[in-house]
């Protein structure tokens, strides 16, 4: 897998709230080692909580579905709008945000070309990958 093996598994995800600050540092950890993914800052978070891509954080701490959801939202975005994004989200966590990421996470990293028959939802998780996998190689030029 190389450089795409940066995600954790949904139960490797911490499942006690974290603050903004150690939400910072996870998520340094994860994207720190993909070249081909900008990272997030502390406004974009506020700001994917606002547009609704994110749940609101109880009590300024944010869980294992809302850490979950950034991941996804920080990948997504090197490829699609935040409106397509949104469409995506609520398509891939209808049943649960956990089946949505572990889906995400697998699509994510099959590098299997797009076939005809694949859904939007995995055809954006597929672009998205390209591009930072295209992000990444050129980086490394």
């Amino acid at each position: 897998g190389g450089i795409l093996m940066g995600f954790p598994l949904w139960i490797e995800l911490p499942d006690i709230g974290l603050y903004m600050d150690q939400v910072m540092t996870l998520m340094e950890r994860i994207f720190g080692q993909m070249p081909g993914v900008s990272g997030i800052t502390k406004s974009m978070v506020n700001n994917y909580v606002k547009a609704g891509l994110v749940r609101r954080p109880a009590g300024k701490r944010y869980d294992r579905d809302q850490l979950a959801q950034l991941i996804m939202v920080a990948v997504l975005k090197q490829a699609l709008s935040m409106e397509e994004i949104a469409k995506v989200l609520s398509l891939l966590c209808a049943q649960s945000v956990e089946d949505g990421y572990t889906r995400f996470c697998a699509a994510f990293s099959s590098s299997q070309p797009l076939e005809e028959e694949d859904d939007a939802v995995t055809a954006a998780i597929v672009a998205a990958s390209c591009v930072v996998r295209a992000k990444a190689r050129i980086a490394a030029l």
